[in-house]
């Protein structure tokens, strides 16, 4: 079930196999309603109505664009719960299991396909407005004008890493959890596959985040030898890779003079900046819609494309899902267990990718795993307790 979920949303294989994944999809969600109950989070009845109003709110405004996108994102929602529910009962508490070892399996398949490109230029191609897609089924690429998303600056392939996903980005997101996973539980040829994957991936936040899982890992340890060996690892790995991490850096913020006008970091700040000074135009949805032509290539940091469509509700809903999470995080801590840290990380990965990408809670696969993450993944364990106190 989980390739079926890694298939859609913020996958690329509806490009190049349309409607049976989407199918296939449906069908489990159509399962999963008739078959099990439903246990609904007071913020998830909140994200839906959040929708549905703004759905409403386009249509009445005139903006049918937008009131086709938030209806479609309002059955995604429902969608995505029925699947949260669906992985709760089909998994119980090893889907971070089946999840780790799907996105192993999609790394190692995407890294033979880079290795394939190196001999053989052959590509199906799909394209979705100026972005055009590439890929030999194994991994894709992406061509999308002057961004050039798929150029490598270290990789030894041509193009950079990012399996069947539509970004490489996106890609290096979701492998995180995934490499947090092997990394704790001591697989670490799995591990190391994985950390092969962000390091061709040439994800900036995906290595900054592995490298804090690694820091964590040796935090946890009870053997000093066995800290002093990953320290000193960490630390040959840091001294090989330092001019590969400061080229990274430069690039994305900007310091590279190739990459003043056009680094990561220049146009998300451009983003912020603007919020920051025009909030108060924004506070009611579809308030003033003009800063499209602001920003002509679209916004790039999903908060603030949500928060200038939706308005001041859109922070209300988004201050609720913080709650929501900063509740299970704090009960990890006094229970003092391992056992619940996966939909931590899971949950915390997602949400920090709202800060700097363009991709939060806008397709299914993004909102399955947020909502599993955030408020189904102790479920289970909540029954389990129920039972044996009984």
């Amino acid at each position: 079930m989980i390739y079926i979920l890694l298939a859609n949303g913020a996958s690329v294989i509806p490009q190049f196999v349309p409607y049976i994944p989407q199918l296939i999809l449906l069908l489990w969600a159509f399962f999963v309603f008739v078959t099990y109950r439903h246990r609904v989070a007071l913020p998830l009845y909140g994200i839906v109505c959040f929708l549905f109003v703004l759905s409403f709110a386009a249509f009445l405004y005139g903006e049918y664009d937008e009131g086709y996108r938030f209806l479609k994102l309002f059955f995604n929602c429902l969608v995505a719960m029925l699947l949260a529910t669906g992985i709760c009962q089909r998994y119980e508490e090893n889907f971070s299991e089946a999840y780790s070892e799907a996105v192993l399996l999609f790394t190692v398949l995407g890294i033979i396909g880079l290795i394939l490109t190196s001999f053989s230029s052959w590509s199906a191609v799909s394209s979705i407005g100026d972005r055009v897609y590439h890929t030999n089924f194994l991994t894709t690429w992406l061509m999308d004008g002057d961004f050039d998303s798929s150029h490598t600056l270290f990789s030894p392939f041509p193009y950079r890493l990012q399996s069947m996903f539509d970004e490489p980005g996106t890609y290096g997101m979701l492998l995180v959890p995934a490499f947090f996973y092997f990394f704790f539980s001591s697989r670490f040829l799995g591990a190391a596959i994985l950390l092969m994957g962000v390091f061709l991936s040439e994800s900036a936040n995906a290595w900054v985040l592995c490298v804090l899982v690694m820091i964590l890992k040796a935090i946890q340890l009870d053997r000093i030898k066995a800290k002093v060996f990953l320290g000193i690892m960490m630390l040959l790995v840091t001294t090989v890779f330092w001019s590969v991490f400061i080229q990274l850096y430069e690039i994305k913020t900007g310091i590279d003079a190739a990459y003043v006008h056009n680094s990561s970091v220049g146009v998300r700040s451009d983003e912020y900046a603007y919020v920051f000074n025009s909030w108060a135009y924004h506070v009611l949805p579809f308030d003033d819609m003009k800063v499209e032509s602001r920003f002509p290539d679209g916004i790039s940091v999903s908060y603030i494309n949500w928060y200038v469509k939706s308005g001041f509700g859109f922070l209300i809903v988004l201050c609720l899902v913080f709650w929501r999470f900063c509740m299970k995080l704090m009960v990890n801590f006094k229970t003092g267990t391992h056992d619940g840290w996966f939909p931590i990380v899971l949950g915390a990965t997602l949400l920090l990718s709202g800060f700097q990408r363009s991709s939060f809670l806008d397709n299914i696969l993004f909102m399955t795993l947020t909502f599993w993450a955030i408020f189904y993944s102790d479920i289970n364990k909540r029954a389990k307790l129920v039972y044996e106190s009984a």
